[in-house]
Formats: C-alpha cells, sequence, structure tokens
C-alpha cells in the first residue's frame, strides 16, 4: 500500500523489513521494539492504565455484554 508521502512509505517498508525478520510474530515484534526503545537513549514514558467512569446511572448490570472469545 503506497501513500502520497515518501516519508510515510519509508517507516511503512522498515516496519515491514523489521516484522520480516522476526516472522511476524507480534510477540517478538513487541519484545524487539522495547529492547530497541530501551537502546535509544531516549526518555520512554509509561502511562498506568486508567479506569474508565461509567456514565451516571450506568451500573455493571445495565453495561453491554462483552463478547467472549
Amino acid at each position: 500500500m503506497e501513500s502520497n508521502d515518501p516519508l510515510v512509505d519509508e517507516v511503512r517498508a522498515i516496519r515491514d523489513r523489521i516484522a520480516g525478520e522476526l516472522d511476524y510474530d507480534i510477540e517478538r515484534l513487541g519484545k524487539e521494539m522495547q529492547t530497541r526503545e530501551g537502546q535509544s537513549g531516549r526518555p520512554v514514558v509509561r502511562l498506568s492504565p486508567r479506569r474508565i467512569e461509567q456514565a451516571e446511572g450506568m451500573t455493571n448490570a445495565t453495561l453491554p455484554a462483552r463478547k467472549s472469545a
């Protein structure tokens, strides 16, 4: 998929090359990216998860059921 932006195309090509080197394994890709972040020397921001506030009048009983996998 090509875009009209050569920078976007370059980033996508690099992403595809790295993913291909890791056999498109999402677990390995995540670990590799974390390793590269640590080696980059740049600050990495880690945010803790936030709980989503329930809307007024909503309870767990009135929330839509989750689909089971």
